[in-house]
């Protein structure tokens, strides 16, 4: 699991790097074609991985619960994000994987409930949500990457 774990450092650094220096003015900006913006992109990996490691797992999730509702699979992509909400979001994106192998190891899933994704998978367990979450956060990563040459420069 540790490979695992370390995967899913290096994407969310990775995601870090990728939206640090946005000006926050392009953060809620959805280009075309998307249906959603950058700030949703990178807020719904923070929401999904909550949601599929703990409560899945039914353990209490801490994102705020008006980042769940907007930013969880199904939503709009059309919320917009505070400035405040935004760096929340950043905060969470580097700090959430640490908290997830601390209580992994210390074996806070015990319990796991079954769940099919729209990727057409369904995780029996906390090792395959961690390892489809890792799939998951890879996919959106390529996309923030690809919103990011889209996105205009405001002035």
């Amino acid at each position: 699991m540790k490979n695992q774990f370390d995967l899913l450092k290096t994407t969310r650094n990775n995601i870090y790097t990728s939206v640090k220096d946005i000006a926050f003015e392009q953060i809620n900006y959805i280009p075309t074609p998307y249906n959603n913006s950058i700030g949703w992109q990178v807020g719904h990996v923070v929401v999904t991985q909550q949601l599929l490691h703990y409560k899945l797992s039914n353990n209490t999730i801490i994102i705020e619960e008006e980042l769940v509702e907007n930013l969880k699979k199904g939503s709009s992509g059309k919320y917009i994000l505070t400035q405040k909400q935004w760096q929340y979001i950043l905060e969470h994106l580097v700090q959430l994987p640490i908290l997830l192998e601390k209580d992994y190891n210390n074996t806070l899933f015990t319990t796991f409930e079954t769940y099919s994704t729209s990727y057409g998978f369904t995780l029996q367990n906390i090792e395959d949500a961690i390892a489809f979450n890792n799939l998951h956060e890879a996919m959106h990563l390529g996309t923030i990457n690809a919103m990011k040459k889209l996105i205009p420069v405001f002035s």
